[in-house]
């Protein structure tokens, strides 16, 4: 939100007398409305200067209305230069101009309203923290807090309307209607669009003060500020009771289950209480935990709720129903596991198997898995199943949600009745630290292998680097011994540290493939393929180096030339680099090349990606050999704490 010119820059000469090269700070009107709210006692600014003549016209509140910047020239000489200060215009020159004689003045903090009052004009409903909100709430300057959650009865803000209509409320276009625009209200939801969305419909609907609870409610909860609780009962989707049931009534999530239907012998949910009609249910709750979490369901709507309305009423906190009743469980699919208990499932031997759909399957699998994707080696999933027991219990998982999915509703499908889903996948197995069967080789992207290699053998990530073409000569990777076939290969590997990392490759796929099963088969734990072989690194362009490479090779003096090609470059920048942005202020990258020696090294950067690459292509377009581009930018620089110009 805040955009920053310049804070100091400091000269490189160190002269005691000389005062810092302090610029102004270009700041959005919407950080500037969120910071003055509506109070001048909170303002950030000692004062704010208004330098149009257009101040009748419009102007920010408490803003002093100065005319142009000869009035405010006048006016400097009292006010204390430590303080923040901010000036704006209707226009760019004015609002520069003011804000660069401050400077000039020795003002250290001056800020300028960028877009000007134009901007400020556009700017929407304000952001506001929990804390500023908690103050204005006490102090009473709502007219109204409109809670736009689903979730109001579960827990809102002391005095919130609620505004969700399939939340049991009034819809917010509704509530505002008549209402007086002229005065304060906030908007506030579990969540960002909905927030931004009821902030914005009352601010297209023409009401002037709009604030909307920044973090929204959690960020109100996270405070621990009071809320007010509407006590009602939470209607649960049939695959989260699934999941949370899984097959023992030990780890139910509930202290009991109440079937409050007639029809009980005709399907119920596991575990489940013969209750048989609400008045029933009505005997049985007098005796139990008000503070226990219970859930209730028919084989309809009407009984269902009844019987949750009646534990709410007598006084049960925690009434879950099940939503859609017994015919959304009858028709639930496959059971969602966390990866904790599928471990303590796969000890205890539960699943008759278990199949990994991914093909990654060799690059890491569960213990015991079962290779089900044809694409990775394997054999499909739909051939695997067939002709096995059904009762059994079986898991699915992958590297990613939808291929997990679709294999285990294909279990389902097929008439499979206890089938589990890894939930999180693989990546959520290996992030809970437990142990993975690894059986096979890496295939790497031609960039990462750059990246990797940089142009020194001696940071590179490999024990050494195979190519087991007989085309060597017509092209290979530096650092790579000429190994020229699979059989040569073979021959080399009984010295070699089984544990180290090697990369091979070949100008073709089936070699290179078989050089890494060779290697596999022989115990080596990190075995990586070239993906595409040679004619994919042939094909690479620039490479992207980390911060603290890039450091060590500035050390080193690797680079003839680093080159930013952001137009912030007088903001800060990299040691020794070159203003390549016309419009920042320097010579286009184009120009700067022209002549210059395309064997030697150097360096391409910028504030944000796309700048940065397009740079470095240039050069390599332009056939320079050796172009590096700073992984992350500036601002990976910066965030390593390394110095800047």
């Amino acid at each position: 939100m805040l955009a920053v010119c310049m804070l100091f820059l400091y000269s490189c000469e160190k002269e005691e007398d000389k005062m810092p090269n302090a610029l102004y700070t270009d700041v959005t009107a919407s950080i500037i409305k969120s910071d003055l709210v509506v109070d001048a006692s909170i303002s950030p600014y000692e004062a704010i200067f208004d330098v149009s003549p257009a101040y009748d016209q419009g102007h920010l509140p408490f803003a002093t209305n100065v005319g142009s910047v000869d009035a405010l020239g006048g006016m400097l000489s009292g006010l204390d230069k430590s303080k923040t200060y901010l000036v704006y215009c209707h226009g760019d020159a004015p609002s520069i101009a003011a804000a660069e004689l401050m400077v000039e003045n020795e003002f250290m903090k001056v800020h300028r309203l960028e877009g000007n009052y134009d901007a400020w004009d556009k700017v929407s409903f304000v952001d506001v923290a929990a804390a500023k909100v908690k103050s204005k709430i006490e102090a009473g300057d709502f007219k109204a807090i409109f809670d736009v959650s689903p979730l109001f009865t579960e827990g809102h803000l002391p005095g919130a309307t609620n505004a969700n209509a399939s939340g049991g409320g009034t819809t917010l276009a509704e509530l505002i209607e008549g209402m007086d625009k002229t005065k304060s209200y906030l908007v506030y939801c579990h969540g960002d669009a909905p927030s931004i969305a009821g902030a914005q419909l009352m601010e297209d609907a023409g009401f002037e003060n709009v604030f909307r609870l920044e973090g929204n409610y959690g960020a109100w909860v996270g405070a621990s500020y009071d809320v007010e609780i509407n006590y009602s009962y939470t209607d649960v989707m049939a695959s989260k009771i699934k999941s949370d049931l899984v097959d023992d009534a030990s780890i139910s999530p509930y202290e009991a289950i109440f079937d409050v239907s007639p029809a009980y012998d005709q399907g119920h949910l596991p575990f489940a209480t013969n209750v048989g009609s609400v008045d029933a249910l009505g005997g049985m709750i007098s005796g139990l935990d008000k503070s226990l979490t219970y859930l209730v369901y028919c084989h309809g709507d009407a009984p269902s709720i009844a019987a949750a309305e009646l534990m709410i009423e007598n006084g049960f906190m925690k009434v879950h129903r099940l939503e859609g009743n017994y015919g959304a469980w009858d028709k639930v699919s496959f059971v969602d596991v966390a990866a904790a208990k599928v471990k303590s499932k796969i000890e205890a031997g539960d699943f008759k198997a278990i199949f990994d759909v991914s093909p990654l399957f060799t690059e890491g699998h569960l213990p015991s898995a079962t290779n089900a994707n044809a694409s990775g080696g394997g054999t499909a999933l739909a051939e695997l199943i067939e002709g096995m027991d059904k009762t059994k219990s079986y898991l699915v998982y992958c590297h990613g949600d939808a291929p997990s999915m679709a294999g285990a509703q294909l279990m389902e499908d097929a008439g499979f009745e206890n089938v589990y889903r890894l939930e999180g996948n693989y990546g959520a197995w290996v992030g809970a630290g437990y142990d993975v069967e690894l059986k096979s080789y890496t295939d790497v992207m031609a960039s990462q292998i750059k990246s990797d290699l940089v142009d020194d053998a001696s940071i590179s990530p490999y024990e050494a680097i195979f190519d087991v073409s007989p085309a060597y000569e017509q092209g290979h990777l530096p650092f790579a011994t000429n190994v020229g076939s699979v059989d040569a290969l073979g021959g080399m590997l009984s010295g070699l540290d089984k544990n180290l990392s090697y990369l091979v490759y070949c100008h073709g796929d089936a070699p290179s493939i078989a050089a890494a099963e060779l290697m596999i088969e022989n115990g080596f734990m990190n075995v990586h393929r070239l993906e595409g072989n040679y004619g994919a690194w042939d094909k690479v362009s620039f490479v992207d180096v980390a911060a603290a490479t890039v450091k060590s090779k500035i050390d080193a003096g690797d680079f003839k030339a680093i080159f930013d090609v952001s137009p912030l470059f007088t903001q800060g920048h990299l040691p020794g680099a070159t203003n390549a942005n016309a419009s920042g202020g320097g010579t286009a990258l184009a120009d700067l090349i022209e002549g210059m020696d395309k064997t030697k090294s150097y360096l391409v950067y910028c504030h944000g990606d796309a700048p940065s690459m397009a740079g470095a292509q240039l050069m390599e377009d332009a056939g320079f050999e050796n172009v590096y581009r700073l992984e992350g930018n500036y601002g990976a620089w910066v965030d390593a704490g390394y110095d800047v110009e």
